[in-house]
C-alpha cells in the first residue's frame, strides 16, 4: 500500500510493507534486500524511485519506506 506524504516543503510517498518485524528474520532480510536493490538500481537509472529512509511503526509492527513521490502515476 502506498500513500502520499507531505512534510513542510517535502512531498514524498510512504510505502507500507506488510512484513512484521517482531523477531522475524525472514521479514528483516526481505526489507534489507529491497533497500539494497533500490540503492543499486538508482545508480544506473534515473527513473528508479529514490528511497529517502525507513520507519518502524510500533503499534502495527510494520515497516514503511519513505520514497520519492511518483507524480502522475507509476508504481512504487
Amino acid at each position: 500500500m502506498v500513500y502520499s506524504a507531505f512534510y513542510k516543503n517535502f512531498c514524498g510517498a510512504i510505502k507500507i510493507l506488510r512484513y512484521h518485524y517482531d523477531n522475524n528474520e525472514d521479514a528483516n532480510n526481505k526489507i534489507v534486500h529491497e533497500i539494497q536493490l533500490n540503492q543499486q538500481m538508482s545508480l544506473y537509472h534515473n527513473n528508479i524511485t529514490r528511497l529517502y529512509g525507513i520507519t518502524k511503526e510500533g503499534a502495527r509492527k510494520t515497516f514503511s519506506l519513505v520514497m520519492e513521490y511518483a507524480n502522475d502515476g507509476g508504481n512504487v
